[in-house]
């Protein structure tokens, strides 16, 4: 990997866009829109015992945008640890062994999940996860959103950076 590359994932990585985040779509029939929550991370420090992290919420049905932190909220950081548990779903090669598929509704929400990795050979990398109702997902997605309810705040921290 280049010193250029290397940079860029770096700044990216420092900024706001991240190094990851999950997020549900689904249409609201009410609205008559596509309307997408979505939860950006990214780190403020690391050191030898704890690391912190910032998290931003953004609904693009009521165009609001909340912060929390994981020195505010210590269960930010056990839902941040709990990504590291999510059972990922196995690939699908059509062709090959083919599962039963189920049909779903266009109405059915869909979740993603996008995470940084590391590769075998240390490069960085990210991994992301998106289906409509894989189970592991949806279940981490509505227990991260729920215990993360009464964190949030509409005031940026101001040690985010910009």
């Amino acid at each position: 990997m280049s010193i250029a590359h290397i940079a860029s994932f770096a700044a990216a990585a420092a900024s706001l866009n991240g190094w990851g985040g999950w997020s549900a779509s689904y249409y609201d029939l009410k609205l008559s829109q596509e309307i997408q929550i979505k939860v950006d991370i990214g780190q403020i420090r690391s050191d030898s015992n704890e690391s912190s992290h910032w998290l931003r919420e953004t609904n693009s049905g009521t165009n609001i945008t909340r912060w929390t932190t994981s020195d505010l909220c210590p269960i930010a950081r056990k839902i941040l640890s709990s990504m590291l548990d999510i059972k990922l779903p196995k690939p699908y090669v059509p062709g090959f062994k083919q599962p039963d598929l189920p049909i779903y509704p266009m109405d059915t929400a869909r979740y993603s999940i996008t995470i940084q990795a590391i590769s075998s050979n240390k490069s960085p990398s990210f991994i992301e996860i998106r289906g409509m109702t894989t189970k592991e997902i949806a279940s981490w997605y509505k227990n991260s959103t729920e215990s993360l309810e009464l964190c949030w705040t509409l005031e940026k921290p101001e040690f985010v950076p910009s």
